[in-house]
């Protein structure tokens, strides 16, 4: 009865930690394929196909606080900002985190961007991925620009 109660103990705490590990992994492997065909959409400043990657109903919050709701509103917002941004020579992204959620996951990461005329922002995203027909599409995704803190005075 005793080594009963011990193997118990063992799977309570064993296999979940087994089975997250695999979760997160294939979670993590799946928003990196995601990232592909939209890295390749940035560069080529395609925001019709940008925003066919979101769901219909998709939301931006853009790195000013703004919310792009809808496929319509997203491409028109992506075309701005591609001629605001100018050549954009280098788009780089990677998955800090990532997890399941039903059908859909949740992801966290960053993305660095450089372009002519000085172009270089680095900034960290979340994006949450529901299920839409037979694809993931991008339900919402909140950019924030990586700023350096405020350094304190010094008390005088």
């Amino acid at each position: 009865m005793r080594n009963l109660g011990v193997a118990i103990i063992f799977l309570a705490f064993c296999v979940p930690a087994v089975a997250q590990e695999k979760f997160d992994t294939g979670a993590k492997a799946t928003v990196q394929t995601l990232l592909v065909p939209y890295r390749e959409a940035f560069l080529k400043k395609d925001a019709a196909a940008l925003s066919q990657m979101f769901a219909v109903n998709g939301i931006w919050i853009t790195i000013a606080g703004a919310e792009i709701h809808g496929r319509a509103q997203i491409e028109q917002t992506f075309t701005g900002v591609f001629k605001q941004m100018g050549d954009i020579t280098t788009y780089e992204e990677t998955v800090d985190h990532a997890e399941a959620m039903g059908e859909g996951i949740w992801a966290i990461g960053h993305a660095v961007i450089k372009g002519g005329s000085g172009l270089a922002l680095n900034n960290h995203w979340t994006k949450v991925y529901i299920p839409e027909g037979s694809d993931l599409k991008i339900g919402l995704l909140s950019i924030g620009i990586n700023a350096t803190p405020p350094t304190s005075q010094a008390k005088q």
